[in-house]
């Protein structure tokens, strides 16, 4: 993620590539979905990779660049 002179974060074409795989190779579990939204702490990797799911989607979304494969029925 490289900052630009708007303050905002772009992000690199490798970056973008990498969340689209994430997202392809974990879909997000609804089975996480409230200790995801909770302030957690603990060190569970499924619970972090799930976060990490979450985040991937959230900017992807953002920046329009979802894989169309991706079967997230969430958000």
């Amino acid at each position: 993620m490289v900052p630009n002179s708007t303050n905002k974060h772009s992000y690199t074409e490798q970056e973008i590539k990498e969340m689209q795989q994430v997202l392809l190779e974990t879909p997000m579990d609804p089975a996480y979905d409230d200790i995801c939204n909770s302030f957690y702490d603990g060190w569970d990797r499924a619970v972090h990779r799930q976060m990490y799911v979450r985040d991937c989607y959230n900017i992807l979304k953002e920046l329009g660049r979802l894989p169309p494969e991706t079967k997230c029925t969430k958000r």
